[in-house]
């Protein structure tokens, strides 16, 4: 942003959320993005810092600043369900110190979980979350899908966006898969993420969802199915960081 006060230094994003200290302590060791409590804005506001803050532009600024909180929001929503972190708005620091707040995009989000923190709070340092966080981060050009991934998640955690997780995640297989089969759910149950009974129930589920009218008898209710979607999340995210990693010789 450039105007009377020049062009700002720096910048950072001030984030909330109703579970605030769940996710205080999923990236409690992460330095970069950084998430700090920020208890002069509010008891659940906290400041959001990162090397990819870089711009004049305070809309460049919010929306790199939301791509990063649906990061966050969607790594941990894999295995917890602390709700979402939200985009309040991001601040310009100039030269003179003096600072500037933008008002940040607001985005629909469709959230049904309930909000769940750490029985040990300010405890925990190296988490699952983090280095999912850090993996998407790192790897997001070479795999956009695991950013879209983490990015539904965090948009919709319902039937709509539980369904298109596992699109993208069936797609992704059956692509790499050497003999190009389409059997997306086949390699799901036989790769251990889930079992087959829980894949049939997903499936009838899915399709009752999709065709009210469908003879199809679902059976599974939407936090079983937040379950489901979350272990083939995180077995996925293992076979991706495997590609990425390929393990060294000699």
């Amino acid at each position: 942003m450039t105007d009377e006060k020049g062009i700002a230094q720096s910048w950072y994003a001030i984030v909330y959320a109703g579970a605030l200290r769940s996710y205080l302590d999923h990236y409690s060791a992460m330095e970069d993005p950084k998430l700090e409590a920020m208890p002069s804005e509010g008891p659940d506001r906290a400041k959001l810092s990162s090397s990819l803050f870089v711009g004049e532009n305070h809309e460049d600024i919010a929306q790199e600043a939301l791509r990063l909180v649906q990061i966050l929001s969607g790594a941990a929503k894999i295995k917890e369900g602390p709700g979402n972190l939200n985009l309040l708005s991001v601040v310009a620091i100039y030269a003179d110190g003096t600072s500037e707040k933008f008002p940040a995009i607001r985005v629909h989000l469709s959230v049904s979980r309930h909000y769940t923190h750490f029985i040990e709070e300010g405890r925990v340092k190296e988490t699952f979350e983090k280095s999912v966080v850090v993996f998407a981060l790192r790897y997001g050009t070479k795999y956009p899908q695991v950013i879209q991934v983490l990015r539904t998640l965090a948009q919709s955690d319902d039937w709509l966006g539980l369904c298109r997780v596992f699109e993208i995640i069936r797609d992704d297989l059956n692509a790499n898969d050497p003999q190009r089969k389409k059997n997306g759910y086949e390699k799901v149950v036989q790769r251990g993420w889930v079992t087959k009974s829980e894949m049939d129930s997903y499936k009838a589920t899915v399709a009752l969802y999709r065709h009210p009218k469908d003879d199809s008898k679902g059976s599974m209710m939407l936090d079983a199915a937040q379950n489901f979607i979350g272990r083939i999340i995180e077995g996925w995210l293992y076979e991706i960081a495997a590609r990425a990693n390929p393990p060294t010789t000699g």
